[in-house]
């Protein structure tokens, strides 16, 4: 199985799709592209993007039939 991660992203002008391996790796994505600087690294993942809604993020991920 592998995930899909639609993201909207403000300062992209669309959405983003990206392809991840694991549940894991979506939200490593996301803290590493939307919160490089680590600000909400102590959040868990729910807070996380509650958090990046607040500032025009929003994610929505499924799990893909390989």
């Amino acid at each position: 199985m592998a995930w899909e991660l639609t993201t909207a992203d403000p300062s992209a002008g669309g959405p983003v799709v990206t392809r991840h391996a694991t549940y894991d790796e979506v939200i490593d994505h996301i803290r590493a592209t939307y919160d490089p600087g680590g600000y909400y690294a102590d959040e868990g993942s729910g807070s996380l993007q509650n958090y990046l809604h607040g500032e025009g993020y929003e994610f929505d991920y499924r799990e893909l039939d390989n």
